[in-house]
Parts: C-alpha cells; structure tokens; sequence
C-alpha cells in the first residue's frame, strides 16, 4: 500500500508548479513533447490511439491529435461518467471545438450526438495524463482512479506525457496503480520495462 499522505503532497507540490507555467511554456515544452512522440515507432505504427484533451496547465494534445488524424490513425478520447467514476471512451473523427463541450470537471468531451463509443481493448497506444510519474513507469493521477480503472482492461502500449519537472525519483503506489510503458517530455524519453535500455535517450 502507498503512502497516500505523501502522494497528496506530490500532488499538491506539482499541482502548484504546473499551474505556475506561464501559458507560453506550456505550450512550447507541448511542442516538444509532440516532436517526439510523433517522431516515435509506437506513433508510426499505431493504428487507434488514445489521447486525452488537455486542461489548460497540462501537456497540450491537440497537436498530437490533429497530426494522428492527418495520418488517418482512428483517435479515441475519454468520457466522464461521474455516477460511477469511471471513463468511457469515444471516437472523435475532427478537431472541431463546436463539436466538444465541457465535462463534468471542465474538460472538454465530445458532444452526446457525437460520441460513438469504443472498446478500451482496441486501442493499441494510449497516451496517459499524470500529475506525476517516476523513471520506473509508475503514475500519479488527479486521485479519483479514473484512469486506473481505465486501464484495467487495456492491451494497448501506454505513453505518459510530462514536463521534465514532473519525473521523480520514486512515488509511493497502490496494487490498483497502473503504470506506463515510456515517458516523454520535452528534454528526455524514459523507456521503462527493459525496452532498448531502461534509462533515458536525448
């Protein structure tokens, strides 16, 4: 069992130093993040590819997402469903923001006329949201276990995308944490699981 007093600090600390990037860095370090990730072989070869739609402090997906579509890879994005705090999942075919709109936590959905839904199991490459990760893959949430549940089923490879300031030595974590195959952020790639060499390629 983790220490959950010590994930809510990292949360709280990391929290707070995220929203503390000016809009302008945020979205240059996203820049990054997307040159790598598209530049990757788990991107060339994917063919369903789930993204999530950034709020405003976190690594921006919408680059990521047009160019997946550019490509014609088939692009999945979560649903809340707060009544049993858990996520669904539906395909989106255009990035039209008159065809999302807020979800319960402000983050935007497709519309309900728009969704169509997917199965997590046929998605072959996940692109995972954190507050934090550390070099052994392991990931820290927004601690409503959404993703984890997610997850669960999953078959497909899992990408967290992070500012570097987000990596840490180590997190404390729970039998239900569900960790990631690889990191990127803007300075490094973290291969994780003895793939290539475990550690970190510039």
């Amino acid at each position: 069992m983790g220490d959950l007093s010590n994930k809510k600090e990292i949360r709280a600390a990391l929290l707070l130093k995220r929203k503390a990037l000016s809009p302008q860095e945020c979205l240059l370090k996203s820049r990054e993040i997307t040159k790598r990730f598209v530049a990757s072989p788990d991107f060339i070869s994917a063919r369903t590819v789930h993204f999530y739609l950034a709020a405003a402090s976190e690594v921006q997906t919408e680059e990521m997402i047009r160019e997946a579509l550019r490509k014609k890879k088939r692009v999945v994005v979560p649903v809340v469903q707060p009544a049993t705090k858990s996520l669904f999942l539906s395909e989106l075919v255009d990035f039209d923001l008159s065809r999302l709109q807020p979800g319960p936590y402000g983050i935007f959905e497709p519309r309900p006329e728009d969704r169509k839904k997917v199965d997590p199991k046929e998605v072959d490459l996940w692109i995972v949201p954190g507050v934090a990760f550390d070099a052994v893959g392991n990931r820290l949430g927004f601690g409503g276990g959404y993703y984890d549940r997610l997850l669960s089923g999953a078959r497909g490879r899992k990408i967290g995308v992070a500012f570097e300031f987000q990596v840490v030595d180590r997190l404390p974590i729970e039998e239900t944490d569900h960790p990631v195959d690889q990191i990127i952020t803007e300075t490094r790639t973290i291969y994780i699981k003895g793939e290539r060499s475990a550690g970190t390629t510039n």
